[in-house]
């Protein structure tokens, strides 16, 4: 049983992706996350990780995130974490992807459902269910749909509760 629910759970934790139009940005745009604009600048992240209206090129979307994560923007902070817990033109380093997760959870239903991953997974963090749990509560009530999905499913298991799955 306790192995199906692993199973489920593990399911429920695609990558989330975003996805940036095949439109070359513009010279007014790229001037805009130039002076500072965070919405452009993780723009730009999104497109040159994905390669979108731009050549695919990892290091250029790590600048411009980390440009507006070093501001604070959640959003950013989990862009540069994500790259880091998958190895995307950095080492691959779970204990520093966490911890932007960390930072961001707060504000990013993103960054609380891959902190809540990180902590289920034991990914650069030690193992621990129930801050997996708390951090899929924080990221459900945000409005994440399989982090809502991944609690209530983690929540029965923890109760004790033994349902039959296909």
């Amino acid at each position: 049983m306790k192995h199906r629910i692993i199973m489920s759970l593990t399911a429920l934790m695609a990558v989330r992706l975003v996805h940036a139009d095949d439109t070359p940005p513009t010279k007014e745009f790229i001037a805009k996350a130039g002076e500072g604009d965070m919405a452009a600048q993780l723009s730009l992240a999104y497109r040159y990780r994905d390669g979108k209206g731009v050549k695919r090129d990892y290091a250029e979307a790590m600048r411009w995130a980390h440009l507006a994560a070093d501001r604070g923007n959640a959003e950013a902070m989990d862009f540069v974490g994500w790259m880091f817990f998958e190895g995307l033109g950095v080492k691959h380093d779970p204990a520093i992807a966490a911890g932007y997760f960390k930072a961001a959870a707060g504000e990013s239903a993103a960054a609380a459902w891959n902190l809540g991953q990180c902590y289920f997974g034991a990914q650069g963090v030690e193992q621990d269910v129930p801050k997996a749990l708390e951090a899929w509560n924080k990221a459900a009530a945000m409005g994440h749909g399989r982090a809502a999905s991944a609690a209530a499913l983690l929540a029965f298991h923890m109760l004790g509760n033994d349902c039959a799955m296909p």
